[in-house]
């Protein structure tokens, strides 16, 4: 019953353990090929040097037929015959080439997955790559446009300096020309005062 239950156990060494009594017995032997045909967990087992006749290896026969799991099945120093021996044995190498298939597949599709992951990390770094580099060339397009508007300021910060500078110089230049106005009229003033009273006396 702990057989038939049982999920877990995988290697199973009965050799030389007495199974048949001396082969007064088979009871237990052929139990443990019932187990087996409804067993599909159990991957090695050993029964060699236990007694076993052919009324044990026909039971063996028949749970090996339906039994796909098994793979190993040690026998030897038993009295199987020869014909029961052959059909274990190919049920035996049918059980480990589905075995080798199934592993094969699964290797593949690890494979296949491990490949895929791969290529998803490449994918991602080259995705990362380019939101990088999206990011450094936004950041180097506003840098350019800053440093434009600040060039722009700054021209027009000087071009507005200059245009007061040459002002301030158009006023400058306009009051010493209002200046000298007024003293070439205040020196006529004087000159035309001056001629009038000579004028005016008159020596006899």
């Amino acid at each position: 019953k702990a057989l038939k239950e049982n999920k877990t156990l995988r290697f199973l060494d009965l050799e030389d353990n007495f199974l048949t009594d001396s082969g007064t017995s088979n009871d237990e032997v052929k139990a443990l090929a019932d187990c087996l045909a409804v067993n599909q967990d159990l991957l090695h087992l050993n029964l060699a040097n236990n007694g076993m006749k052919e009324d044990c290896g026909e039971k063996f026969v028949n749970c090996t037929n339906v039994n796909t799991n098994l793979i190993c099945f040690e026998f030897g120093m038993n009295n199987f015959s020869l014909e029961q021996t052959r059909e274990i044995q190919d049920n035996l190498r049918r059980n480990k080439k589905a075995y080798d298939d199934e592993r094969f597949m699964e290797w593949k599709e690890r494979k296949l997955m491990a490949e895929e992951e791969r290529s998803m990390k490449i994918l991602d770094t080259v995705q990362e790559k380019d939101r990088i580099m999206q990011e450094e060339a936004e950041l180097s397009r506003i840098a350019r446009e800053k440093a434009r508007e600040a060039a722009w300021n700054e021209f027009i910060m000087e071009s507005e300096l200059e245009r007061q500078r040459l002002i301030q110089r158009l006023e400058e230049a306009a009051k010493m020309r209002k200046g000298k106005k007024k003293g070439k009229k205040g020196k006529k003033e004087k000159k035309g005062k001056k001629g009038k009273k000579d004028k005016d006396c008159v020596i006899f």
